[in-house]
């Protein structure tokens, strides 16, 4: 039995020491990108990932930055003889540098780093150019314009904006998408939009009701004045001095925003009408 154990022991960091990655292709990736990795090795068995034995379920992998920081999982979809492969999405934020290969042992259901190394590249800065009257960035850096805006005004695009959540989806955006078709013909508007998302029923002391709203729009407290702005911030309504009841029976479906004059602040509110 002590033999056995003794034979084991001395098997076990020898195979260790035989099994290498030889390659992964490709070997680099940017922020924001999704590429299809091939992980070849010698004396390797990627469906259980052990020594002496093809058992166990298809591994796993991932690359680590500065001993295990920075975490990023790949997707492992098969493998055949001394070949792993699957596909690795790159987040936008991801940390740039180099990353070590890691792989997960079935056998001693831990992680085996490798020296192997992977790069995260920055994004290239975003470019755009015009494309069937649409402005595109086709990610490449090498876009023909340098901003949306002046590829919509060399394209004929009519600019707008869309409220859209960013990296962090607890912080929304205003981005032209560069098709003339955005949400919002006022930058201002949008970005009014996208803060007025936090913005709770009661706001600054004033209840604002029905949301959405038909014909009438009720507001309960004290005002100075009430203005209604459409999405492209043409006013559609002013209401002034305490009136409690505003008729929008007038107005079309869609988003609008009002403003709120109080005596010592301005607030904006989002209202739907809905009919």
């Amino acid at each position: 039995m002590k033999k056995s154990i003794l034979f084991l022991s001395m098997l076990l960091p020898f195979c260790m020491i035989s099994q290498n990655i030889t390659s992964i292709n490709p070997n680099q990736a940017m922020q924001g990108q999704t590429i299809n990795l091939i992980i070849s090795g010698n004396n390797m068995s990627f469906s259980g990932w052990s020594c002496w034995s093809n058992t166990g379920n298809l591994s796993d992998f991932r690359f680590s930055q500065w001993s295990g920081t920075n975490m990023l999982y790949g997707i492992p979809t098969n493998s055949g003889g001394q070949q792993l492969n699957g596909y690795l999405s790159v987040p936008a934020f991801q940390a740039t540098g180099i990353y070590n290969l890691e792989v997960f042992d079935c056998l001693t259901s831990w992680w085996i780093q490798f020296p192997n190394q992977f790069q995260i590249l920055p994004a290239p800065p975003a470019s755009w150019d015009c494309i069937n009257n649409t402005c595109l960035d086709l990610g490449t850096g090498n876009g023909m314009y340098s901003s949306v805006a002046i590829c919509n005004a060399a394209c004929g695009v009519t600019p707008s904006w869309n409220c859209s959540p960013n990296s962090n989806p607890q912080i929304w955006d205003c981005v032209d998408p560069g098709t003339g078709n955005g949400t919002y013909g006022s930058l201002a508007f949008c970005d009014a939009a996208c803060s007025a998302n936090a913005i709770d029923e009661e706001v600054s002391d004033l209840l604002i009701y029905p949301n959405p709203a038909q014909n009438t729009l009720t507001i309960d407290g004290n005002y100075i004045s009430a203005t209604i702005y459409d999405i492209f911030g043409k006013v559609v309504s002013n209401t002034y001095f305490n009136q409690k009841t505003i008729d929008i029976a007038v107005l079309k479906n869609g988003i609008y925003f009002l403003y709120m004059n109080t005596n010592n602040s301005i607030s904006i509110k989002k209202i739907i009408i809905n009919k």
